[in-house]
């Protein structure tokens, strides 16, 4: 029978989280070897192919874990990092231990690496042992059977930490940002009084209700001027700036 998160203990329970590929016996094998109490997959089943092997691993997968799948976009970094930072942050305030295979699409295990490092998560493979007999065929009659005939245990690869943004910093960057895709004038007053709007700042006015002098430094000390030490705003004129690529993952990925 499959548990339910509300029967369910809260704290110290083995989290696996693994991508749906054209492997059956891999995440199979995780499942013997970790044990785990929930286990997360997730994966594209638009194409009829990895619909078919999420059948065959729902099918033989073991009834004693509770299980959840998430429709991602496999290919797309920003997507599976964001996806996979919300399973782990989940898991880690409830004070679990997760593990993330980290075979799968190379957008999709480049996010595994970099959400592990941000949550202390595991990372881990599992290397083949024994193919199957034609490489190519990936089915047995239209049963799917995978790259893998056996495959070893996990391995567990060694990390170290990255710090997640500071939530504020992103929080203004969106509001930044969305004055910026609106084609407005982007001036600091502007700006400013939307980052108040926001509950991001206070008290930036004066008896005459004018942004005063010591917002806008306070602007450009808290939030403009880190945006271009992390390179996610760039200067493209006095007093011009543009929103760069890694300003636009921070902005998808963390709000």
């Amino acid at each position: 029978m499959r548990y339910s998160c509300d029967d369910m203990p809260k704290t110290n329970l083995r989290i696996v989280v693994f991508c749906l590929s054209m492997e059956i016996q891999k995440p199979l094998k995780a499942f013997e070897y970790y044990k785990p109490d929930r286990v997360y997959m997730l994966g594209m089943t638009k194409n009829k192919v990895y619909a078919d092997f999420k059948k065959e691993i729902d099918k033989q997968m073991p009834d004693t874990f509770e299980y959840k799948y998430i429709e991602t976009t496999s290919y797309d970094f920003k997507a599976c990092l964001r996806d996979l930072l919300i399973i782990l942050k989940k898991e880690k305030l409830a004070g679990n231990h997760v593990y993330i295979d980290i075979i799968g699409p190379p957008a999709y295990s480049a996010a595994a690496m970099v959400a592990s490092m941000m949550e202390e998560a595991k990372p881990f493979f599992s290397g083949t042992k024994e193919y199957t007999v034609n490489e190519k065929q990936y089915y047995d009659g239209k049963k799917p059977i995978g790259m893998t005939k056996e495959a070893y245990d996990p391995w567990e690869l060694p990390t170290f930490s990255i710090k997640r943004p500071e939530d504020k910093l992103v929080r203004g960057l969106a509001v930044w940002k969305e004055i910026y895709d609106k084609s407005g004038l982007m001036t600091d007053t502007r700006i400013i009084k939307a980052l108040e709007g926001a509950s991001l700042m206070e008290d930036i006015f004066d008896d005459r209700d004018r942004v005063t002098q010591k917002a806008k430094m306070q602007y450009r000390r808290q939030f403009l001027d880190r945006w271009l030490e992390k390179r996610w705003v760039e200067s493209v004129g006095r007093g011009k700036y543009e929103l760069t690529e890694y300003g636009k993952v921070a902005v998808e990925v963390f709000t």
